[in-house]
């Protein structure tokens, strides 16, 4: 790839950077919670009942952080922490019903804020758009786990 190439890519991931920032800000706003509790609700929305530990690796992030995102998610009443039935040592994070309808919530809001995204953009290119940001996010994810790769480049 020519390194015109190169910069564009990177120019435009910018700008893409910076418009998912300022969207997620204003979505997450609007459902009343935290980019972090929002990242955190999904997660256990998708992936069901998890430990501390699990849910941290998924998103990417210091156990305590998440810890604390947690806890405040307990005190709002959308997630339970209890005992794992299996390992007394570590917790279940799951949703209560008030962190199902919050996540209900953000889905209507998020599926009505892309759907108007994707209203702008051809319907013939709508597969194509979905292929190519999970194939980056996938290479992005590849690159990063790269055990050849000095820690400083990652």
């Amino acid at each position: 790839m020519h390194i015109e190439d190169l910069r564009s890519f990177r120019h435009a991931l910018r700008r893409l950077e910076n418009e998912i920032g300022i969207n997620l800000g204003g979505e997450t706003e609007c459902c009343g919670v935290t980019v972090s509790q929002c990242h955190a609700l999904l997660e256990l929305d998708h992936k069901g009942a998890s430990c501390l530990q699990d849910l941290a690796d998924t998103l990417m992030l210091d156990k305590s952080t998440l810890s604390r995102t947690i806890d405040s998610m307990v005190r709002s009443e959308w997630v339970s922490r209890e005992e794992d039935p299996d390992n007394r040592r570590r917790s279940l994070i799951q949703l209560t019903s008030d962190g199902a309808q919050k996540v209900a919530f953000i889905h209507q809001q998020c599926d009505s804020s892309y759907q108007a995204v994707f209203g702008l953009i051809p319907e013939e290119k709508h597969a194509q758009i979905i292929e190519s940001i999970a194939l980056l996010a996938n290479a992005m994810r590849e690159k990063r786990h790269d055990p050849d790769e000095p820690c400083c480049k990652r």
